[in-house]
């Protein structure tokens, strides 16, 4: 590089120096020697460096990426409850025709329904609708786990994968991995455990998105 007024620049790092300096008081290139040849020397704090390549996380299972499609946080779960009383109406075929309380549990496969307090972490009762009413969400499997101890939270994740995933595909015409779809898995607590065994899930829109139809054979 040309000196300017007495001083040289840096072929490196651009730093200009002092006249009688013989070697860049920032990187430490000598003067005029080739940047592309010379020893590196002391790296500039200043300058930006270069990030070494990230180690390869490991694998999620699928239950995690599930999860990470969750708007809410963490798994919703149900308690049994007492009586069996809701206002919800169904038709002969069994179809929701009147939207109304019902109990969760009390839910099948193809009922639309909204949770009445979505931040909530024990549910018992939803407001079912008409799938082509404006809701939420759309049961599309429900299954028992096997009679015993109350299950980890590995035990319910797996049995959800194996489970309600395979349905999913089944229900949508579209594979989880493939879908925009969200999933709700609902679960019973351990005080209700003795009298419910039940795992219910259940399908979401995007983004918290407002359904008018049933997702069933959507392929979304």
């Amino acid at each position: 590089m040309e000196p300017i007024e007495g001083r040289w620049v840096c072929r490196r790092c651009f730093e200009s120096n002092e006249a009688a300096a013989t070697a860049c008081e920032r990187c430490g290139l000598e003067r005029g020697a080739d940047p592309a040849t010379a020893d590196p020397g002391v790296a500039d704090p200043q300058q930006p460096q270069p990030w070494a390549a990230p180690t390869q996380a490991p694998a999620r299972p699928v239950w995690q990426k599930l999860a990470l499609r969750f708007w809410w946080v963490g798994l919703i779960v149900v308690v049994a409850a007492g009586g069996w009383y809701f206002s919800a109406r169904r038709d002969d075929s069994g179809q929701i025709a009147n939207s109304g309380n019902l109990q969760m549990n009390d839910l099948r496969v193809g009922d639309c329904f909204d949770l009445k307090d979505p931040g909530a972490e024990v549910v018992d009762e939803v407001e079912a609708k008409p799938c082509t009413q404006a809701h939420q969400f759309e049961m599309f499997h429900v299954s028992n786990m096997p009679d015993g101890e109350y299950p980890s939270d590995e035990q319910f994740n797996a049995w959800i994968e194996q489970n309600c995933l395979p349905a999913f595909t089944a229900y949508v015409g579209q594979s989880f991995e493939e879908s925009l779809l969200e999933v709700l898995p609902v679960t019973p607590t351990e005080d209700a455990w003795d009298d419910d065994t039940s795992v219910q899930c259940a399908l979401a829109g995007p983004e918290n998105e407002q359904l008018t139809s049933s997702l069933r054979g959507s392929a979304r």
